[in-house]
């Protein structure tokens, strides 16, 4: 977000003083560039300062909620006033058509943030095992030795799940406010009728790894070229 804040700032500057062209301007904001919308925005080139300020102080309050503890983001992101959808409102053309997505880039970020930490928390699994002969029973097990803590959703700041079964682990976050879940999550993930998605990763025991189904053998290795 600090970027796109930059980037922001240095395209209201340029329109004010005339360094970006209408032409770049239509592009920089992949919108329509027909008579009607040159004529719009010619007219709104005397309201590029005070949109120039909006823009900026929507920013910084998209900053201010990216110092915020992770689970709390999203909620203090999407409560930023941003300028109506419907109807034409002249004096916010270019923040309207500039300003990205920041809630879902922000949801994607801690998406990948939940997959991160599971992935860490299963390399630590995975050590617990070389070292004890098993898999750990619940995450405590692996603090301080091999993690300094119990890693957090960041989506709403609770422990991450852990699921044992009898050859495999499962470890997630569960995302539980997004409608637009891909696909259905598999069964270690599952938590009934719960909305929303998880992210995280599953881990087997070595004699079950790269095997299709439990009742595969397994194969022999490969004998090298």
């Amino acid at each position: 977000m600090r970027g796109e804040r930059a980037t922001l700032d240095r395209i209201f500057t340029g329109l004010a003083d005339g360094t970006i062209t209408e032409d770049e301007f239509f592009r920089f904001a992949d919108a329509r560039s027909g008579p009607g919308e040159r004529v719009a925005f010619r007219a709104y080139k005397a309201l590029v300062p005070a949109d120039h300020a909006y823009c900026l102080n929507l920013s910084n309050q998209y900053m201010d909620a990216a110092k915020l503890p992770h689970h709390e983001q999203l909620a203090a992101i999407r409560a930023v006033p941003l300028p109506k959808n419907e109807g034409f409102d002249p004096r916010h053309i270019g923040t309207r058509l500039l300003l990205p997505a920041v809630d879902r880039f922000a949801e994607s970020a801690l998406r990948v943030r939940t997959n991160l930490l599971s992935a860490a928390a299963g390399v630590a699994c995975e050590r617990f095992r070389l070292k004890h002969g098993r898999f750990p029973k619940e995450l405590a097990e692996l603090v301080p030795a091999f993690l300094p803590e119990v890693p957090l959703n960041p989506f709403d700041g609770k422990p991450l799940t852990f699921r044992a079964f009898d050859d495999r682990i499962a470890i997630y976050g569960w995302h539980e406010h997004n409608q637009f879940a891909r696909q259905p999550p598999p069964a270690d993930f599952d938590e009934g009728q719960r909305k929303g998605e998880p992210h995280g990763v599953r881990l087997w025991l070595p004699t079950s790894r790269a095997l299709l189904n439990p009742e595969d053998e397994i194969p022999p290795p490969r004998e090298k070229p």
